[in-house]
């Protein structure tokens, strides 16, 4: 097991195995096609680490999550060079190999670019899974820096694996991806600022099955500064809550990640990231 500062580096601490566990957790600490800021290869040890502060006891679910949702850390998937297609293929098996035993997957990368393994292993196993994206960027060109599977590409792969794809807090878009998203049914973008009275909206364009796909860089950067490429504006804490507690309420969500948070001096952007974490564990299994 990975050790970090003495601790074990797991999840809330969490030691439980594979098979006890509901909830397998990827850790993703790649970074191979950033292309402005650094440091998103530190984001599952940022996330990890944070969460050994987390209270347990959720207040707004007035329940200790863990009491009744084991959870098992995953020893950090291995980079090893920096192409993007080996590793989508890496999380493409962990994400497999979870979901035929019955886990609830959840990736932290990394850049964005791991998000197409998650999504084609649940393609195999899951019929017609609407992707959620929270993101300043659409991610929507079809290749960035002459790299088809660029952190700026994800959206396009994950539009041509056929799935449906709802964007929410895009506020930065090339007019490439502005006339794909014209001319495209299957691609549904909600700009910021987020307004609560889009939440029927949006669940009305997905499918019964969805995987959420969380960039750091979705949040208003008041509260998210630790990304790679800040965009004004975006999500802020409790309009988020109220979107992800709606659809993990009205739809069947099969799994998630949360991308490129960077590692930083400040704080409070990775515990953002796992106190959100565990809050959708919640919202995922508490009742």
């Amino acid at each position: 097991m990975n050790k970090k500062d003495g601790l074990s580096f797991t999840f809330l601490g969490q030691e439980y195995s594979f098979e006890e566990a509901k909830v397998v957790i990827i850790p993703v600490p790649y970074e191979g096609t950033v292309s402005y800021g650094l440091g998103t290869k530190s984001g599952p040890e940022e996330i990890i680490n944070a969460s050994w502060q987390i209270e347990s006891f959720d207040f707004e679910l007035g329940k200790e999550i863990i009491d009744d949702v084991k959870i098992c850390t995953k020893p950090c998937i291995k980079i090893v060079g920096k192409n993007p297609e080996k590793v989508i293929n890496q999380v493409y098996i962990k994400t497999k190999y979870a979901l035929v035993n019955n886990k609830f997957p959840i990736i932290l990368g990394g850049e964005h670019s791991i998000t197409l393994g998650a999504v084609k292993a649940i393609n195999e196993q899951i019929d017609n899974v609407t992707v959620i994206q929270i993101d300043a960027h659409a991610d929507l060109r079809d290749e960035y820096e002459g790299k088809k599977y660029s952190h700026a590409c994800v959206g396009k792969r994950i539009h041509n694996e056929g799935n449906r794809l709802v964007q929410i807090g895009i506020r930065s878009i090339s007019k490439e991806e502005h006339l794909l998203i014209k001319d495209c049914k299957k691609i549904f973008t909600f700009k910021t600022p987020f307004q609560i009275e889009h939440i029927n909206e949006i669940i009305s364009k997905c499918t019964d099955n969805i995987y959420i796909t969380i960039d750091a860089d979705g949040f208003d950067p008041s509260i998210v500064p630790a990304v790679g490429t800040p965009v004004p504006g975006g999500l802020l804490w409790y309009d988020a809550l109220e979107l992800f507690k709606e659809l993990f309420e009205k739809k069947n969500v099969v799994g998630f990640d949360f991308v490129e948070l960077t590692k930083s001096k400040e704080t409070r952007s990775a515990d953002l990231a796992a106190t959100l974490i565990y809050r959708l564990i919640g919202y995922k299994f508490i009742k």
